[in-house]
C-alpha cells in the first residue's frame, strides 16, 4: 500500500463495486456492463480535475484553470532546488485529501437506517462509532457510511488479512442495505 497509489486503488474499487451492482443497472447484464463501461473511464479525468483544483487552492491560486500537472511538477522541482541550496528550507506538496472535512452522516439518514437494519438482520446487532482514520468519503458530497470487514488494528499492515466469513457477512450487509434503500424509495 502506498498513498500515491490511491487513485489507481480507488478506480479498481469503483470497478469492483460497479460489478457488484450490475444487476441493479439493468436486468440485461451485457447492457448493464456497457453502462458501467461508459462511466468508469471518466474517473481518472474527474480525479485529476479535482486534485488539481484542490492543489491550486493549497498554493493560493484561486483560478485553478491555470494549474496543471506540469505546473505542480515544476513547482516541486523549484522547491527541491531551493532545498539543495538552503538545507533548512522545508516544503511539502501533498495530496489535497489530507485536509478533508469530517464525515457527518445523520443517524436518521436513509443510508444509515438501511445499514443498521441490514447489520441487525445479518449479524443480529449493529455498532455505530466514529471512524478513527481518514477516508475520502466526505469528498463525495453525499451521505455515506464507512462499513466493512476486517480489523482497523491491522489494516494496511504487512500481515493484513480478512476472514472469509467477515467478507461474506459484509457482502450480505451491502446487498441487504441496497434492497432496504430501494424498498424505502419505492414505499
Amino acid at each position: 500500500y502506498a498513498y500515491g497509489n490511491q487513485p489507481m486503488i480507488a478506480h479498481w474499487n469503483l470497478t469492483r463495486f460497479a460489478e457488484s451492482l450490475l444487476i441493479l443497472f439493468d436486468e440485461d447484464i451485457d447492457f448493464a456492463k456497457e453502462k458501467a463501461l461508459c462511466i468508469l473511464p471518466t474517473f481518472k479525468e474527474k480525479y485529476s480535475h479535482h486534485w488539481l483544483n484542490l492543489m491550486a487552492k493549497k498554493i493560493g491560486i484561486e483560478n485553478s484553470s491555470r494549474v496543471n500537472e506540469t505546473f505542480i511538477n515544476e513547482l516541486e522541482k523549484i522547491c527541491h532546488g531551493i532545498q539543495k541550496e538552503i538545507p533548512d528550507f522545508r516544503y511539502s506538496i501533498s495530496s489535497p485529501f489530507l485536509n478533508i472535512k469530517p464525515l457527518d452522516t445523520s443517524l436518521n439518514s436513509p443510508i444509515m437506517i438501511a445499514m443498521k437494519k441490514a447489520s441487525d438482520d445479518i449479524l443480529g446487532f449493529h455498532t455505530i462509532k466514529a471512524f478513527p482514520g481518514s477516508t475520502d468519503a466526505p469528498n463525495y458530497n453525499c451521505e455515506a457510511v464507512i462499513c466493512g470487514p476486517g480489523s482497523l488494528q491491522q489494516c494496511h499492515s504487512l500481515n493484513e488479512y480478512i476472514d472469509i466469513e467477515e467478507i461474506k457477512n459484509a457482502v450480505n450487509i451491502y446487498i441487504s442495505s441496497i434492497i432496504n434503500l430501494q424498498n424505502n424509495l419505492i414505499s
